[in-house]
């Protein structure tokens, strides 16, 4: 939807997971002589401005160019406005009328909150559980010690332990896990500060991944937000698009 600022028509466009720079290179051929291009970053998301400028486009132009580069973009397409990824889950999860639960260590309850901003996300939400030392991953979440002895906290093995036992512990359809290194100190040669591992467990499995993420601990802590959340964000795309094919 187009918007106006100042009696100038614009559209912003909402990406994750592009760069500023490769996202421009896509934009570019889509613009009218006279069309105005600007960027901001934020922990990760890349927001991309069109305003008409002195081009004369009108908002059904704006709202066309902004669908093209829509297609173009792809699964780095979050919205166009100002959505946030936790609100975007919200409503993909009301739709389905399915649930999520969480289970935090480094980000230290910031994911939890990211839900709990968002107005009726209580229909969805079903808790969180932060469990920051090794002793409440195993007294809490009922982490295998074993696990947690041969793999570490920080590791593929203990996130995708996380997201399976809190989704079963909550009982819902859908579990994030997040679990790393935010620096200043600790880390390892093999896992670095900066070095984040997310689980996802839903109906279709359990999996988890490795991310690596730069800035300072509170930077760190919010990048890994936002990739954990886009990753649900992707996940349940490609899953809603393979139902449609599968029951077509």
């Amino acid at each position: 939807m187009a918007c106006a600022c100042a009696g100038e028509a614009y559209v912003q466009i909402r990406t994750f997971g592009i760069g500023a720079v490769p996202l421009e290179e896509m934009v570019r051929p889509f613009l009218l002589p006279g069309m105005n291009l600007t960027f901001g970053t934020h922990t990760g998301l890349v927001d991309a401005r069109i305003s008409s400028g002195a081009s004369g486009a009108t908002d059904d132009d704006l709202c066309e160019i902004a669908r093209r580069i829509r297609d173009v973009v792809g699964h780095d397409f979050i919205c166009t406005g100002h959505s946030c990824l936790a609100s975007i889950i919200v409503e993909q999860l009301r739709s389905m009328e399915k649930t999520v639960a969480l289970a935090e260590s480094c980000t230290g309850g910031l994911l939890a909150d990211a839900f709990t901003d968002i107005p009726g996300a209580s229909k969805v939400f079903a808790g969180s559980a932060v469990c920051y030392s090794d002793d409440a991953k195993i007294a809490i979440l009922g982490i295998p010690e074993c696990l947690i002895a041969q793999h570490g906290a920080v590791s593929a093995e203990c996130a995708a332990a996380m997201a399976a036992s809190v989704i079963e512990k909550f009982g819902s359809d859908y579990a994030i896990s997040v679990t790393g290194f935010a620096g200043p100190s600790g880390g390892t040669e093999l896992n670095p500060v900066g070095t984040v591992y997310i689980g996802y467990a839903s109906p279709s499995g359990v999996w988890s991944k490795k991310v690596m993420m730069h800035g300072d601990r509170l930077q760190v802590k919010r990048r890994a937000v936002n990739t954990a959340l886009d990753l649900m964000r992707r996940q349940i795309n490609k899953y809603r698009v393979e139902d449609l094919i599968n029951g077509a």
